[in-house]
Parts: structure tokens; sequence; C-alpha cells
């Protein structure tokens, strides 16, 4: 992806996971371990916005697979702080944020930093490093968002793509290897959360 050049007090934190986390249980959204898989690799990345979707961290979005699949392993039904920290980025560079979700995105993107590259930001971005009762269950209304969001947006697309393969069984299969070859990589897709997003911030 390419990058815009931009200032913003949060971009410190992406340059250069034991999580504290309460027990969750189970979701009812569960449905088998090969559609966790999926999830956990092909899942799009959901953003609050997607203005600023190319600034995206390149490795935020490189590591954003492995925590998933080490969350799935887990058995926690909930998004993993990477998402998190994506999330609320492409929210602040929108305009300003108030004090109960600027402690959770750096707390967040400091976890995420500790965690999986070994970083200590804590003292520079004044962030806290544990979150009140409050700030804790809005982190956590979030992460079920943004889990539930993305598995919800990865089912209407196998759907759709089982739609396309009995449409055209022929067409789709001479299709994709061509697709592979082009790109080289694979790349996640983003999409924008569709649900009312301001009743969180």
């Amino acid at each position: 992806m390419s990058k815009k050049q931009f200032h913003s007090p949060q971009q410190s934190l992406f340059e250069e996971t034991a999580n504290v986390q309460q027990p969750v249980q189970p979701s009812d959204d569960q449905v088998d371990p090969s559609f966790d898989l999926l999830d956990a690799l092909n899942a799009p990345v959901i953003v609050f916005s997607q203005d600023w979707a190319d600034t995206l961290p390149e490795r935020f979005l490189k590591m954003l697979p492995t925590a998933r699949l080490a969350a799935t392993l887990q058995h926690e039904p909930l998004a993993t702080y990477i998402e998190c920290s994506l999330y609320i980025y492409t929210h602040s560079l929108l305009g300003p944020m108030d004090m109960l979700w600027t402690n959770i995105y750096t707390h967040v993107s400091c976890q995420t930093l500790s965690d999986w590259f070994g970083q200590d930001c804590w003292q520079a971005m004044d962030a806290p490093r544990i979150l009140s009762n409050w700030e804790q269950s809005k982190l956590l209304e979030l992460r079920r968002r943004i889990y539930e969001t993305r598995r919800k947006v990865l089912k209407q697309r196998l759907k759709l793509e089982g739609k396309a393969e009995k449409i055209a069984p022929q067409q789709s299969e001479t299709a994709q290897p061509a697709k592979k070859k082009k790109s080289g990589k694979k790349e996640m897709s983003i999409e924008q959360d569709p649900s009312d997003q301001q009743s969180l911030f």
C-alpha cells in the first residue's frame, strides 16, 4: 500500500502479545474451525473510516493474521489489540478525540508494540498501563463490534463467491490463478464499519 506523508501526534506509535484481558466465553457466532481459520487469515481489516486507510502501518497489517490466529487458538471471540489500534487510528485522523478514547488508543497501541515488536513506548506516549473499568468496558464493546463485523463481512463474501462460482464456474477458475500471479503477494482488504460508529465515540 502506498503511504501519504502526514503529521499526526499518534504517528510515532507506528514507526520503526500476552495482552492483559479478561476471559471471555466463546461466542455463538463461532461456526467451525475451518471458518475460524479463514477468518483469522482472510477476514478484512475493519476501520472507522477509509479516508486514511492507505496510511495504515504496514507492520501492523503484516502481524494481524498472526495475532488473530493466536486469539483463535486461545478461543477468544474478540478483535485483537492490533485491530483496535487500526480502527481507532482512522478515527483519530478525522478530528480530536476525547480523553476516554485517547487513553484506550494509546493503551492498546503501546500494548501491541510491547507484545509484538518488543518496543516500550508507554512513557513516551504517556499511555495508561491499566485502563479504568469504564475504559475497559468501552474497549470490550469495540473488540466485540470489530470481531462480529469482520466475520459478518467474510460470510457475505463467501456467499457471493459461492453464487458466482455456480453461475460461471469455468470463468472463476481461469480468473483466479491470473489474479494471484499478478499481485505476487496477498494484501488484506479493508472495509469501513457499516454500523452506527458514532454511538461508540
